[in-house]
């Protein structure tokens, strides 16, 4: 299982986890009904079996189910126009973009916002690096600094639709 933790970038830390298949994840509670975390459960052949625990975080879901009232808990905004002329830009407020972990530009929601600090750190379903790891063994040398630079890539390459996301309580 990959995971990723997303820390100093936001207001609260982020863990990014991407699920085996067959793994589902639960709310788990106490006998008083009392969040006390996740456990991620895996469906085998007729078996289940738990996988791990998850405490001290809360699970926003996966990218696309993150609320925006969630979001503007994590990321910065402003008025996008001091001088309140919203003619010129359209709207009021804006939501920091970001770029190698600077902001950069200005995003229209927090969610926007919040993959934008996300897309910095990791990325979804492809890697960017453009090799084939097979064909680099067998050159050797000649692209080991480029099969390096593969593998780090891959080790940050998340599927979109497995991953969850969660926030540090």
């Amino acid at each position: 299982m990959k995971t990723c933790h997303i820390k100093d970038l936001l207001k609260k830390d982020l863990l990014i986890l991407e699920l085996p298949e067959n793994v589902k994840i639960y709310h788990d509670e106490d006998d008083e009904g009392n969040h006390i975390g996740y456990s991620l459960t895996k469906f085998g052949q007729d078996s289940v079996e738990p996988f791990g625990l998850i405490n001290g975080y809360t699970l926003l879901g996966k990218p696309e189910e993150i609320k925006e009232s969630d979001a503007e808990e994590l990321v910065e905004s402003g008025d996008a126009n001091p001088a309140g002329d919203r003619f010129v830009l359209g709207y009021r407020s804006y939501f920091e973009g970001y770029e190698d972990d600077i902001p950069q530009f200005t995003c229209k929601t927090a969610t926007e916002s919040l993959l934008s600090a996300i897309e910095t750190v990791i990325f979804w379903d492809v890697n960017p690096i453009k090799l084939n790891p097979i064909q680099n063994e067998k050159l050797g040398d000649i692209w080991g600094d480029k099969h390096s630079k593969w593998h780090e890539a891959q080790s940050r390459t998340f599927d979109r639709n497995r991953s969850i996301i969660l926030v540090k309580n």
